[in-house]
């Protein structure tokens, strides 16, 4: 029998709002071990998909030099850890110096049903050069295939 998306899945999910803020993404990213995850709307709805390198990208872009002085470091919580807002900066400034997921998630995302067979999956991923893919039904997304999930399938000596 042919393995589904199904069968490698991780259905234990960890999804942000277009409107989190990237600093808030980073914490979640570290708290959770996270490299990417879904953007969904309110309703749940897939409308993208970040990642701990589109982060990066724009905090590049953005010209952030975090080592600059020890105040900026200390207001960023910057550790080993990686970026934090230190406590009782207002979200608002948060959003106003490094933005929001929806200034960098990847909008349409590539997605497979439950049903799609792993060797497609796989195909996608390399096709279109991602670490991801959503695992979507009915427009909202159900678990997320990582390029490691792949990885282990094959290791494992699985079909």
């Amino acid at each position: 029998m042919t393995a589904t998306a199904q069968d490698i899945m991780s259905t234990e999910l960890m999804t942000v709002t277009p409107s989190t803020s990237l600093t808030q993404f980073a914490r979640i990213c570290i708290e959770d071990n996270l490299s990417g995850c879904p953007v969904v709307a309110i309703d749940g709805r897939i409308e993208g998909i970040v990642s701990k390198t589109d982060l990066l990208e724009r905090l590049l872009e953005g010209g952030h030099n975090y080592a600059a002085t020890p105040d900026h470091r200390r207001l960023m919580g910057l550790g080993e850890e990686g970026v934090f807002a230190a406590d009782g900066t207002a979200a608002d400034s948060e959003e106003e110096l490094y933005g929001r997921v929806e200034d960098i998630m990847v909008p349409n995302p590539v997605t497979v049903s439950p049903d799609a067979p792993v060797s497609d999956v796989a195909r996608l991923m390399a096709e279109h050069r991602i670490h991801r893919v959503i695992v979507e039904q009915d427009g909202k997304p159900v678990g997320i295939i990582t390029s490691l999930d792949f990885i282990a399938h094959v290791a494992a000596g699985r079909d």
